[in-house]
């Protein structure tokens, strides 16, 4: 199958597991240029990640998050409100927590190009 279709299943099964009814389903993918960003190889990243995770009520903010060997994925709901996107103090915080886990797990001993 191909990343066309496998993000379209992806997005189609969030969608009715959460039964929304307006806006639309997005992914957001935080990859790397190179090497592998999975739990196996980034183990100290993941640390950091899984306390951000910690903190979050996935299924209250109806937030999905997927591993990859490539980055983590978000999968997410939302609506276009005045014409701007709007998300959550959570997603931003995820995000922000998976970019700087990739960085301060290479410092601490994962290897970026695993």
């Amino acid at each position: 199958m191909d990343w066309n279709n496998e993000i379209r299943n992806r997005l189609d099964s969030y969608q009715r597991r959460y039964n929304f009814n307006e806006g639309f389903p997005i992914s957001l993918k935080v990859g790397v240029y190179s090497g592998c960003f999975h739990r196996e190889h980034s183990p100290k990243a993941y640390e950091l990640i899984d306390r951000e995770l910690h903190t979050i009520d996935l299924e209250k903010e109806k937030i999905q998050f997927i591993e990859h060997e490539s980055g983590p994925e978000i999968l997410l709901w939302v609506l276009a409100i005045t014409g701007a996107l709007n998300f959550s103090t959570s997603v931003i915080n995820l995000i922000v927590s998976i970019i700087k886990a990739r960085s301060e797990g290479i410092k601490k001993g994962d290897r970026s190009d695993a």
